[in-house]
Formats: C-alpha cells, sequence, structure tokens
C-alpha cells in the first residue's frame, strides 16, 4: 500500500493535462490515512500501483470537540485536484465493486461525464478491508445530513448510518424562493463566517463553509477572500431548498 504523499507526488509528476475521467476504472493501489494526531481521515484510490492515472480520494476533518456551527462534510477529490464537498447520493461496496451515485453538482465539480462511477477494486484482502474501514470511517466522521442516503458497507468498524432520504440540511428548512447575498465577514481556519445581508446576522447557511472552495468559485486568493460578496439563488424543493447560480457580486459602496 503507498502512501498519500506518494500518491500526490506521482499524480504533480505525472500529470498530463488530461482530464478524462470515465465512469468505470479499476483501482490497483489504495492509501488509507486514519491519522488522529492530525485530525484527517483520507481514503485514495488510483487506477494504477504507482499512483498514478484516475483518481479519488475521500477526505474529512476531525473536530476534537463537536461544534454544531462547524460540522465537517466530507470531500472529494480527483487526480486533476478537483473537488467537491459532500455530493454523493448512493454508495454501495459489492466484493470488489465500489458503486457511487453523485449529485449533479458534485459530478460537474469533478469533471465526470456521468454522476455514477463504478469503481473495481483490484487491491489485496487487507487493502480492500482498510478502504471499506476507512470509507466507514470519512462518513461517520461527518456530518449527517451529508451522508449518502444510501450507503452500505458490509461489515465495516466502524459502523455507520445512512442519512434520511427526508432530512435536509438545516439550512434549508422553511427557505423561502429567491436570491440571497452573503457577505464573507471573517475566516476561522478553513472556514469562512458569513454574514447574510438578508438579516444582518452571521449565517454558516450555503452549502460553502470552506475557504478554499469559496476563493476557487470567486476566481481570488484565499487571502482576498474576507470582505467579498456573494448571492445564490435559493429554490425550494421536496428536500428543503437547493442553491444555485453563485454570482460574486460588487463590493459596498464606501
Amino acid at each position: 500500500m503507498i502512501s498519500l504523499d506518494d500518491m500526490a507526488r506521482v499524480r504533480r509528476a505525472s500529470d498530463t493535462g488530461d482530464a478524462d475521467v470515465h465512469t468505470r476504472w479499476t483501482a490497483t493501489s489504495a492509501a488509507v490515512d486514519r491519522d488522529f494526531e492530525a485530525d484527517i481521515v483520507e481514503v485514495g484510490l488510483a487506477e494504477n500501483a504507482d499512483g498514478s492515472g484516475r483518481c479519488l480520494a475521500f477526505q474529512v476533518g476531525l473536530a476534537r470537540v463537536p461544534d454544531p456551527d462547524f460540522d465537517e462534510v466530507y470531500c472529494l477529490v480527483t487526480e486533476t485536484h478537483a473537488s467537491a464537498y459532500g455530493g454523493v447520493q448512493q454508495l454501495e461496496l459489492r466484493g470488489r465493486t465500489l458503486g457511487l451515485t453523485l449529485t449533479k453538482k458534485a459530478a460537474t465539480a469533478l469533471d465526470l461525464p456521468s454522476r455514477r462511477l463504478v469503481l473495481t477494486l483490484d487491491l489485496t484482502q487487507d487493502e480492500a478491508t482498510a478502504v471499506r474501514d476507512g470509507l466507514a470511517q470519512v462518513f461517520a466522521s461527518s456530518v449527517g445530513w451529508s451522508r449518502p442516503w444510501r450507503l452500505k458497507l458490509p461489515g465495516a468498524t466502524p459502523q455507520v448510518r445512512a442519512r434520511s432520504v427526508f432530512r435536509s440540511p438545516p439550512w434549508t428548512r422553511g427557505a423561502r424562493r429567491g436570491r440571497v447575498t452573503y457577505r464573507v465577514a471573517a475566516v476561522h481556519g478553513a472556514r469562512v463566517e458569513l454574514i447574510n445581508e438578508s438579516t444582518g446576522a452571521v449565517d454558516d447557511g450555503t452549502p460553502i463553509t470552506f475557504v478554499g472552495e469559496l476563493a476557487q468559485l470567486l476566481v481570488i486568493a484565499e487571502s482576498d477572500v474576507v470582505g467579498q460578496r456573494f448571492s445564490y439563488m435559493v429554490v425550494p424543493d421536496r428536500w428543503g431548498a437547493s442553491f444555485g447560480d453563485l454570482r460574486r457580486e460588487p463590493p459596498m459602496p464606501r
């Protein structure tokens, strides 16, 4: 089993700019890191034995003290460094086949041609077991509403439950249709503190809570995030609400 650092080095060294990610491929190497001292869990799968080729990594931070204002959401990362927070609707491990169904938003963010991804795990038994248990730890460490509504990891340790289909993220409950504008008031570690300009209150109620993700979407440096304004169109749906059409808003007049 190669290390995550080795996998990352090979990805950088062998980067050819080929973003062709198919819905089916075979993973012949895996890296699992459950570093509780560093507060991170990561499971990486790669197409080639040296960590190159197509890759998919699942990552989540571990909060030392549970905080309802800073719940952890897992992140998916591919070999092109595309990333998406949450977005797995279904995940099922059957023998050596790992099947995932993503939301349209997550598939687009990861530059995948399809929402359905099927990986054949050409791994040793020990590696396959480590991947299974690592994935269970990733989802167990993620806030409940972000987990797949169908989650099957037979025999995994720790045991982890899927979310209810009928439960929506807390910020979508009672949402009204319309455009909502936010301003980045501060940055706390990797998180952004947002002001909802409609209410004037601190509001962590958007799909984006991470500095890097917001900077990427706004096409700015992470150091320039504080003070930026952006808006979402909120559309209520049967699960609560969806957020879309992110726009960068002009700075407030002085």
